[in-house]
């Protein structure tokens, strides 16, 4: 049975051609040559290549790697040998490629070539050369668009929608004060104000504190306010509803800041109240 071929090389001659050249054992009636790219299994090109040839001009698609494997059929037997090594060739341009590398100042022309190789390499000499180093950052930037094609970019220190005041509150669960009064369950209870405590992250933070004795439905009473003086401490401010007290069972608070220059953070809320009398259906 006929050896299979030996010396399987493939190199680009033009953006769009390979030569694949291979030494000839002899002993072929046909010489068969396939190909493989990375996005597909073996295809044949040819399996009627003469029996004394020893190149092939390929047809390739510009900017594909391709690899090549070839086998002679035995011109007795006409039994196939076994599969010659594989050997493969990258089309790209066939402009002149120029890598260069610059080195305080001077160059040195890494890659020069007018065809295309498999490989192209050459040792640099550093020596006589410093090199500065290189900083690598952590911080990314994120943008969003809207839906007339503006783009802005977010980020957590923003205190505005594109210059518009983002509307925020904070909402409590209703509250008859029984968790820690279990006498005042059937009692009316008198709301004086409200104690924020927050920290103070910018100045001048709009504040308002509403209460409602109907879950949130209706607001019985709103005080508004300016706090803040930008300096990072813990504080507390008490806001007094306008209205006097207010009267009822159960509450709800919310607590609402609208700007587009500051923020608030809250980290606690206390009510003030005194108990009124017992709550009778008639």
């Amino acid at each position: 049975m006929a050896s299979a071929q030996t010396g399987v090389s493939a190199s680009s001659t033009s953006a769009t051609a390979i030569t694949v050249s291979w030494t000839n054992p002899g002993g072929y009636l046909y010489q068969e040559l396939q190909y493989q790219t990375p996005y597909e299994g073996w295809t044949t090109e040819s399996s009627s290549i003469g029996a004394g040839s020893t190149s092939y001009s390929f047809t390739a698609t510009t900017n594909v790697e391709y690899y090549f494997r070839m086998r002679g059929q035995d011109s007795t037997t006409e039994v196939w040998s076994a599969w010659s090594e594989t050997s493969n060739a990258c089309t790209c341009a066939a402009d002149t490629v120029v890598k260069t590398l610059e080195l305080s100042g001077s160059s040195e022309d890494v890659v020069s070539s007018t065809s295309v190789s498999d490989t192209s390499s050459k040792t640099i000499n550093f020596s006589g050369y410093s090199l500065d180093a290189q900083s690598i950052t952590t911080e990314y930037a994120y943008y969003v668009a809207d839906s007339t094609g503006a783009v802005y970019e977010y980020s957590p220190d923003y205190k505005s929608d594109g210059g518009t005041a983002i509307p925020c509150y904070w909402q409590s669960k209703e509250t008859n004060f029984t968790d820690q009064y279990k006498e005042l369950e059937n009692r009316q209870k008198n709301v004086h104000y409200a104690r924020l405590y927050y920290k103070d992250l910018d100045s001048s933070m709009n504040t308002s504190v509403k209460i409602s004795t109907d879950g949130g439905a209706t607001w019985a009473a709103t005080s508004t306010k300016s706090i803040g003086t930008g300096d990072g401490k813990n504080k507390s401010s008490d806001f007094y509803f306008t209205d006097g007290a207010v009267s009822g069972q159960i509450f709800t608070i919310r607590v609402s800041h609208t700007t587009s220059d500051s923020r608030i953070q809250l980290t606690g809320i206390a009510l003030y109240f005194e108990p009124g009398g017992e709550d009778f259906n008639i």
